[in-house]
């Protein structure tokens, strides 16, 4: 087919595209469009796509509500102390500075008085552990003498309405009964209720 230069018997000339096919005359010597091609071709080569490599996928830490606390204790400081001492070379005393002193540990000194404070505080640590134990036993003990009289009163409070509801739903309204619908039960369900009436 011709080109679309106003001689293919069309009124306005169109752009080609790929697949037309359509022949278009190119007026450059072989020698030049070889150089040019050989030109191009490296930097074709460059804009492709290297090989893609995926990011490692981490796990997602838990939200600052999800975080249980761990209770510090001195025997947890002491072994911490020790795995720092024996990885230190500072707290092995091999760290020296250029005139030949030994070079201080800041972190192995903040884990020695950490361990030393918390050895202190230990007895009275103890001791408030003890209180709450006895008060969330006391605490057990009379919410579970407390609950069924509590609860029994609670239904006592709302019977009466309970009974209310329970006698308007057994009486059937005036005119007939619908013909498709399901029985409305008229037993109660509930034990409590029951045992009231």
């Amino acid at each position: 087919m011709p080109h679309h230069t106003g001689q293919a018997g069309t009124a306005g000339a169109h752009r080609c595209t790929g697949g037309t096919n359509r022949r278009v005359t190119l007026d450059v010597e072989v020698d030049a469009w070889r150089t040019k091609l050989i030109e191009a071709a490296p930097t074709t080569a460059s804009r492709r796509a290297t090989k893609v490599l995926r990011k490692p996928k981490t796990t997602q830490p838990p939200a600052a509500s999800q975080i249980t606390p761990v209770s510090i204790s001195a025997e947890r400081v002491r072994q911490a102390f020790r795995r720092h001492k024996q990885q230190c070379p500072a707290c092995r005393g091999e760290a020296t500075a250029r005139d030949g002193e030994p070079l201080p540990c800041r972190d192995g000194e903040r884990l020695a008085v950490t361990f030393l404070r918390l050895l202190r505080q230990e007895p009275k640590r103890q001791a408030v552990r003890e209180v709450f134990a006895r008060e969330r036993q006391r605490f057990d003990r009379h919410y579970t003498v407390a609950a069924p009289a509590k609860r029994k009163s609670q239904w006592a409070a709302v019977l009466p309405k309970v009974q209310d509801a329970d006698t308007r739903r057994a009486q059937l309204p005036a005119g007939d009964a619908p013909t498709e619908a399901r029985n409305v039960p008229l037993e109660t369900l509930h034990p409590m209720r029951g045992n009231a009436n």
